[in-house]
C-alpha cells in the first residue's frame, strides 16, 4: 500500500502597500462593470515591471548576447573585468609607445665624429693648458670643405702648432665637412703653451 501524495501548499501573496486595485465585479443585471481607473504613478509604484514569459530580466544584456552566464553581471566581476582590461590597454599603450630612451641624442648634434680623438678628451677651454683636448669648429662657409681646412683655426685658437694639429689628426683631415655641421678636431697633448 502506497501513500498518496499530499498536496503542497501555497500561500497567498501578501498584498502590496495600500489596498489591491479593485478588480471588475458582476453588477445585479449580470454584466462586469469596469475597475476603477487608478492613476499611471501607483501602477509603477505598485506593480513590478512587466516580463514577458518567454524573456527573463537577464536576456537583453551583453552576457546573453556573448553566452556567459548571468553571474557576470555582477559588481565584483565587472569590476575585475574593467581592472584586467585597464591593464591590459596600459601595457599595449606602453609596448607602443616605444622606448624614450633610444631615441635621446646627447651631445652635439651635426659633428663629423673624428676617430683618432681618445674616449674621454675633454673640450679646450675646460682641460688643462699642457693636456690634450677636443676643438668643435662649425663650418660656416656655403661649400664643403675637407677637416684639414680646419687646422690654421685650431692653430691659432690653442696656440698649438699647426704640423703637432695635423699629425694627431692624419685620417681625419680628409674628411668632408658640409655646410652648417662641424668639425671634431683632436689637440694633441703638449709639454708646455
Amino acid at each position: 500500500m502506497t501513500e498518496a501524495p499530499k498536496p503542497v501548499f501555497k500561500a497567498p501573496n501578501i498584498p502590496s502597500k495600500g489596498m489591491a486595485a479593485p478588480t471588475a465585479a458582476p453588477s445585479p443585471n449580470g454584466t462586469k462593470t469596469a475597475a476603477p481607473s487608478i492613476p499611471a504613478y501607483e501602477k509603477t509604484l505598485s506593480q513590478p515591471a512587466a516580463v514577458s514569459p518567454d524573456k527573463g530580466l537577464y536576456d537583453d544584456n551583453f552576457a546573453a548576447q556573448l553566452g556567459l552566464p548571468p553571474s557576470f553581471l555582477q559588481t565584483k566581476i565587472m569590476a575585475a573585468i574593467l581592472v584586467i582590461v585597464l591593464l591590459f590597454g596600459m601595457m599595449l599603450g606602453c609596448s607602443m609607445s616605444g622606448d624614450s630612451g633610444k631615441t635621446r641624442t646627447q651631445g652635439l648634434t651635426g659633428v663629423v665624429l673624428n676617430p683618432e680623438v681618445p674616449a674621454n678628451r675633454q673640450r679646450c677651454g675646460i682641460a688643462e693648458r699642457t693636456q690634450g683636448c677636443v676643438l668643435y669648429l662649425q663650418n660656416p662657409s656655403r661649400r664643403d670643405r675637407e677637416a684639414r681646412d680646419f687646422y690654421q683655426e685650431a692653430s691659432r685658437m690653442t696656440g698649438v702648432a699647426s704640423y703637432t694639429i695635423e699629425l694627431g689628426n692624419i685620417e681625419y683631415a680628409t674628411s668632408i665637412i658640409r655646410p652648417g655641421w662641424i668639425a671634431q678636431i683632436n689637440i694633441p697633448p703638449t709639454g708646455a703653451r
